[in-house]
């Protein structure tokens, strides 16, 4: 019984994993070796849940031991950690599309790195309007200029220990 979200998880991300989309070249034709993450199925399902830890922004990785998280309710609110301080605001889908509106948060001050970093994390999730998954189940939010943030669901094993 304990491993039904396991397994769960593991259709789904097979299920997701199974279609792509083209990647265009900055030339507008498709690319011969590789394609973007499929877009989302099934979305507000497929977000919502467990905590997403975001791995990277914009390429550019993210401080060791720092987090940013993001945590999408049911009812359409969005919350977590954005290195620094928390967050809340509220998220809307359509399809494959995202938009995030009325972020707020608190205002403490840390370390410039932290802050840097937190910007960058509200700026790209404010702008986000579309999201997928990757192959491996990581949650894809993607703005209109094409930055993005990369996050994971910590797994099973690595939350127990």
């Amino acid at each position: 019984m304990s491993h039904l979200p396991t397994l769960t998880a593991l259709i789904g991300i097979a299920l997701l994993s199974a279609c792509t989309l083209p990647r265009t070249s900055p030339a507008g034709g498709a690319a011969a070796s590789s394609a973007l993450p499929a877009p989302a199925t099934a979305p507000r399902a497929t977000l919502t849940g467990a905590e997403w830890v975001v791995e990277d922004i914009d390429g550019a990785g993210v401080i060791d031991s720092s987090r940013a998280t993001l945590n999408f309710a049911p009812d359409g609110r969005l919350y977590g950690r954005s290195s620094c301080n928390n967050y809340s605001g509220h998220y809307q889908v359509t399809g494959d599309g995202i938009s995030v509106s009325q972020l707020a948060g608190t205002r403490m001050a840390c370390a410039a790195s932290l802050m840097q970093q937190e910007q960058r994390f509200t700026t790209a999730l404010t702008q986000a309007q579309r999201f997928a998954f990757d192959s491996d189940g990581a949650l894809l939010l993607f703005t209109g200029e094409q930055r993005r943030i990369l996050a994971r669901r910590p797994s099973a094993e690595a939350s127990t220990q």
